[in-house]
């Protein structure tokens, strides 16, 4: 019976075929319409070719996985610091909320330790187990007790046997969620490799020295993979070198004093090298630094590019993976990699967006930048200064916040903070409460109510499945409304290029063509009111364009000695 299936579908097969030369040409053609709606855009060739090139090792075990284990700390000592600054603030302000609401936001033991175990997958690494230790204060020579250093090398043995017996490879590394001094990382890998220091300096295999690596480490190695652009990979080669510099110390143990003692003749070439290589690391980081300049330098010329334009700029914000790629590929298909992964994204992206609406610009220029994390490094900060301009220059930020994640409340804080440190915390924000479609249908209703009773400018979306963004858009216009100001016009025929400025970067409400010229109201940026306040036909409107009472124009005048009343009294 299976035999008899199978030849009645080859004839009816067969009597489909197109059997004169018309048919065959027809169904060529309707083939080539098929693969033709089906081919992929340059958008879409573009992210597959990015993803496929920076998750191909890990997703097809290519490269070889390093095994780790993880330290977190809980330092009751920085909270009690973290409290009586609070309270001193609260003296100062008067407000008795503040103290209780900082201290409900701040972030656990475990809430720290589960962003932890996304950077270690992030950055390729294998968790093999974990050590956590609450401490009154920290030890200042090896950040944890010296039983837990214990513990965590009788956790690095057993490890090591499982992963021999499997021929898997050794666990070779330490992972600390804090930042640790250099004294404190050199002390660590000191115990950890105390048999290999002891058997030879020289010959030891590399494959068994036990690293050590704090939370910076971990985030600067991210970026290294991350980075593919130039401008990328100078600002994270940067932030390598000025982590590295203090740290030289622990490359050249190996070549120190020959004795404890000291002395003349004793002293090893350690130290000569070691001054080479802080001269060389010097020489390095002035070169990127004159590099990073004038990338920033090319920056600020394409701002001021975008400026002359008159467009607004709206900057997308927000915590790592928060879904910023996401939206703007929604918005205009950028063709970025938008991954469930940290910090996929570091190099600025802009694009020109048409918003529907007529209290606002007919286009926008939305930008993507870097996502933040909770104790986001200093290096970071410094080398991603010309990234960061992007978001100091912006009119309005765009803050996306992950609803789905727990401590989503905690990430806002913690984004709004460095805002305010790199000096952005002044900016409108508009609150994006993102990824709906992974709650549950009352959270997200919730939500949605939540943003809709707010005073400030929030709504709630899903950028993946587009729910939500014609309230994105309604509320991008409001927050748009107060960059633009009133005016109403009467140009001449003769100012052509003046109407089409205003259709650009404006929104008309009213045109109308008269004997003595084009009348138009509307609003448009404050520069270009400026520009036409001689067209102007309304009092209060060009007014308020120009920012200037006659009488603070003449105190102005005044101060610069070129006062019309002075001049007549001669």
């Amino acid at each position: 019976a299976f035999f008899e299936d199978v030849e009645s579908e080859f004839d009816s097969f067969d009597e489909t075929q197109p059997t004169s030369q018309d048919e065959i040409i027809e169904t060529a053609s309707s083939i080539t319409t098929d693969y033709a709606d089906n081919a992929l855009t340059d958008e879409e060739v573009r992210i597959l070719d990015d993803r496929e090139e920076r998750l191909f090792n890990y997703i097809n075990n290519t490269q070889k996985v390093e095994s780790c284990i993880l330290v977190g700390v809980e330092d009751l000592s920085a909270q009690r610091k973290a409290n009586k600054a609070l309270r001193m603030q609260q003296r100062e302000s008067g407000d008795l909320t503040t103290t209780l609401d900082d201290i409900s936001l701040s972030w656990t033991l475990e809430e720290s330790m589960t962003e932890m175990r996304e950077l270690i997958k992030t950055a390729g690494l294998n968790l093999g187990g974990e050590i956590t230790q609450r401490l009154q204060e920290v030890n200042p020579r090896t950040y944890i007790g010296t039983g837990k250093v214990k513990e965590a090398q009788q956790l690095l043995d057993e490890i090591n046997e499982k992963l021999d017996h499997r021929n898997e490879g050794t666990c070779c590394t330490v992972v600390f969620d804090a930042e640790l001094t250099p004294g404190q990382q050199k002390a660590l890998e000191n115990v950890f490799n105390k048999k290999v220091i002891e058997n030879d300096f020289l010959g030891s295999d590399n494959d068994e020295v036990v690293k050590v690596v704090d939370r910076t480490a971990l985030i600067l190695d991210i970026f290294a993979q991350h980075a593919k652009t130039r401008e990328g990979k100078l600002q994270v080669d940067l932030a390598l070198h000025e982590y590295r510099k203090p740290r030289l110390t622990r490359m050249w143990t190996h070549l120190e004093r020959q004795s404890g003692a000291g002395g003349v003749g004793l002293r090893g070439p350690g130290e000569t090298q070691l001054e080479v290589d802080k001269r060389i690391l010097r020489d390095r980081i002035l070169v990127l630094k004159d590099k990073i300049d004038n990338v920033q330098k090319q920056r600020d010329l394409h701002r001021r590019g975008r400026k002359k334009g008159g467009l607004p700029v709206l900057a997308l914000v927000g915590y790592t993976n928060a879904g910023k790629s996401t939206l703007l590929n929604c918005l205009t298909r950028a063709g970025i990699l938008a991954e469930d992964i940290l910090f996929a994204t570091l190099d600025p992206t802009t694009r020109r967006v048409k918003l529907p609406g007529y209290k606002t610009h007919p286009e926008v220029l939305l930008t993507d930048t870097v996502g933040f994390i909770q104790k986001l490094p200093t290096q970071l900060v410094a080398a991603f200064r010309a990234t960061l301009e992007e978001v100091k220059e912006a009119d309005v930020l765009v803050h996306l916040v992950d609803v789905s994640n727990p401590c989503w409340r905690k990430q806002e804080v913690s984004v709004t903070n460095v805002l305010e440190e790199i000096g952005a915390g002044d900016k409108p924000i508009v609150r994006v409460f993102n990824k709906l479609d992974l709650l549950d249908s009352e959270d997200a209703e919730m939500l949605k109510y939540e943003a809709a009773c707010s005073e400030d400018f929030s709504v709630a979306i899903s950028s993946l499945t587009g729910e939500g963004l014609s309230d994105f858009v309604a509320v991008v216009e409001d927050s748009l409304s107060d960059l633009l100001v009133p005016v109403e016009l009467e140009l001449p025929y003769s100012c052509g290029n003046e109407v089409n400025s205003i259709h650009e970067v404006g929104s008309i409400e009213v045109i109308d063509y008269r004997e003595g010229g084009t009348y138009v109201m509307g609003r448009v940026p404050r520069s270009l009111a400026m520009k036409l306040d001689k067209y102007s036909v309304g009092n209060i409107e060009g007014a308020e364009a120009n920012g200037e009472t006659e009488d603070e124009i003449d105190w102005a005048a005044l101060g610069k000695g070129r006062h019309a009343k002075k001049e007549a009294s001669y």
